[in-house]
């Protein structure tokens, strides 16, 4: 890691991600239905890296130069092979996460949607994604050459669609395979980008003072994030994802389609109701946070944004999966335990791990 000891901020990150990985263990050692609460988490660590990912693939295409944010985001980036890594409980437990692939289908499902097929679009997906996380995890060195790169990028965004939709419905959607969206690709994808953004924006505020005085950004972690372009990202991000949102439930609810009424029903049994009252909320006062010349917007605002955000897509992915097991939205030990654990070993492996990000142009043309 460059002769780099180890800093205060990745120690407390993964001590803490690995503490509360402990107590999942424990808990499922004790009796309690982890599994449900390891997808989630799962599905929130693997955000980090795959919310980057187009992010920096995007910024690729247009030659923005190196930044603060991209500098974190392509330590968000490096994260993929340990994401990569932690799909094999998933993949060992498929039977209990998805026992509809078992089930008897004809046609296209019958071979598509099965325990087999599954396991091989999952490694399929993610070596994809480590292969190209590799590559944008570090800036422009001009080995590729100055017009391979953005040639990679675009090719690299269009799987990344593809495969984020079909990974979504997966990994997700199957969970409950009575609920069909066509949206719920696109809202998982927009939902890992403000995860991914959120995390970058926080970890620019705590991070390494060295990674951003080599870069020349800054003179002070607070400045960091005290820019319009920041915000905006956040905002647009934001916005994408409660469209989504919006949009998915209004054709539910429009067509009212029986089958995708009782997907929703079970997400507001329990505390989901008021969980969704929450996050309503929240979005409004984020957005009028960062909306542009707002009195409120500046470093702090944005990073305490950032952090509200990233709790909330964090309970998000709990909200998509877990309430299938349960038939209501409720949060237990095993569940914040969990989450705690995929965001302190996500944080602490970008800290850790990222440190071969080096200096120069996101896009060709770098020095």
């Amino acid at each position: 890691m460059s002769g780099r000891s180890v800093n205060r901020p990745t120690i407390v990150a993964l001590g803490a991600g690995v503490l509360c990985a402990a107590a999942v263990v424990a808990l499922g050692i004790a009796g309690e239905p982890v599994m449900p609460s390891y997808l989630g988490a799962w599905l929130f660590l693997l955000a980090l890296p795959l919310g980057a990912l187009p992010i920096l693939m995007g910024c690729e295409l247009l030659d923005v130069p190196e930044t603060a944010l991209t500098v974190m985001l392509r330590r968000l980036a490096a994260v993929m092979p340990l994401a990569a890594v932690l799909a094999l409980p998933v993949l060992f437990r498929l039977g209990s996460l998805y026992p509809s692939l078992s089930a008897v289908k004809a046609g296209l499902p019958g071979w598509w949607m099965t325990d087999t097929g599954f396991v091989l679009r999952t490694v399929l997906f993610l070596a994809v994604w480590t292969a190209l996380s590799s590559v944008f995890s570090r800036p422009d060195t001009g080995r590729l050459g100055g017009a391979r790169r953005p040639v990679l990028a675009g090719l690299g965004l269009g799987l990344h669609l593809v495969m984020g939709t079909l990974a979504a419905f997966d990994w997700a959607q199957e969970v409950e395979p009575s609920f069909m969206s066509s949206a719920f690709g696109l809202l998982l994808i927009s939902a890992q980008c403000s995860v991914a953004v959120s995390t970058a924006v926080l970890m620019a505020v705590v991070g390494r003072p060295e990674a951003e005085a080599s870069h020349a950004l800054s003179s002070g972690r607070r400045d960091l994030v005290a820019t319009e372009h920041v915000a905006t990202a956040l905002a647009v991000l934001l916005g994408a994802w409660g469209f989504m949102v919006f949009t998915q439930y209004l054709v539910v609810w429009s067509a009212n389609l029986p089958k995708e009424v009782v997907w929703y029903q079970h997400r507001s049994a329990g505390i989901g109701l008021l969980a969704e009252y929450c996050a309503g909320i929240l979005c409004a006062l984020a957005l009028v946070a960062l909306l542009p010349r707002a009195p409120a917007r500046h470093a702090g605002v944005v990073a305490w944004v950032a952090a509200a955000l990233l709790v909330m897509h964090g309970f998000e992915m709990l909200w998509l999966v877990t309430p299938a097991f349960r038939s209501a939205f409720t949060l237990t030990p095993a569940d914040i335990a969990a989450v705690a654990a995929a965001a302190g070993l996500g944080i602490g492996g970008a800290l850790l791990f990222g440190d071969r990000a080096g200096t120069g142009r996101v896009g060709h043309g770098a020095t």
